[in-house]
């Protein structure tokens, strides 16, 4: 009996061994397509063209989400477009995030020295791609919100653009923008189903008890009867834009 079970522990082992080898040699075989296919695509295009991938790069940032989310809550208040909208970033940075901070891998640019960086520098982890992320996510829920399959057609093609500019531009591996990509459609589902509708009735109920009544689908009314909350929108907008611009110049410098 104790002969069997050493026997079986020792293949277990033996297996196991197996595994991590072929799976470290998996990954060392990813790592060489993905500098191959970098130094392929770094830069493609010329000029011009990596000028149009960096403004369509943009549609990933964050800034422009965050200020979907603040437009939709205090300027235009639509509780389905601020619930899933909202959501879908909120799970971007649950689960894209500590990804980043797990794996910490090199950015290419600061590995390889023939890949040249088209845009600001980022200090964050290069894999997964948040930009991917968030291209890939909002792209279905907006198609989900305005019910319209030719729509998450296009804007996933869209997304799918904003995925090889992360590697045109020399800012992530193919990998990383194949992985977000991936994990944003993961997260668009996850909303569509469960947390967008929780939260989006959440808010219902909640104005159904209240006695205040929210401004649904309309310009909220304190915009210009309220000069207090028409300045605290005013600063949050700024304090947005401000933080992106000197981001981006703290990576250009």
């Amino acid at each position: 009996m104790k002969i069997s079970l050493y026997y079986h522990s020792r293949i277990f082992q033996l297996r196991l061994i197996v595994i991590v080898m072929n799976s470290y040699e998996k990954l060392k075989e990813l790592k060489r397509w993905d500098q191959r296919q970098i130094l392929k695509y770094n830069g493609y295009g010329g000029k011009r063209f990596t000028y149009i991938l960096r403004v369509i790069s943009f549609m990933g940032r964050e800034t422009i989400w965050l200020l979907f989310i603040v437009y939709f809550s205090f300027i235009w208040f639509d509780p389905k477009i601020f619930s899933y909208i909202g959501i879908g970033y909120l799970l971007g940075i649950i689960i894209v995030v500590p990804i980043k901070q797990i794996i910490r891998r090199t950015r290419p640019s600061n590995e390889l020295e023939d890949v040249v960086l088209y845009e600001r520098k980022s200090t964050s982890g290069s894999f997964p791609s948040w930009h991917s992320y968030n291209a890939a996510s909002q792209a279905i829920i907006i198609g989900y919100i305005v019910a319209s399959p030719t729509i998450v057609i296009l804007l996933l093609g869209g997304a799918g653009l904003v995925a090889f500019s992360r590697v045109q531009l020399g800012s992530h591996y193919p990998s990383d923008a194949i992985v977000g990509y991936g994990i944003g459609i993961i997260g668009a589902i996850i909303t569509i189903f469960i947390f967008g509708p929780l939260l989006y009735n959440l808010i219902l109920q909640l104005n159904s008890l209240s006695t205040i009544q929210f401004d649904f689908y309309m310009f909220n009314s304190h915009l210009y009867t309220n000069i207090l909350y028409l300045i605290i929108c005013v600063i949050i907008f700024g304090s947005i834009i401000l933080l992106s611009s000197l981001r981006y110049i703290k990576g250009v410098l």
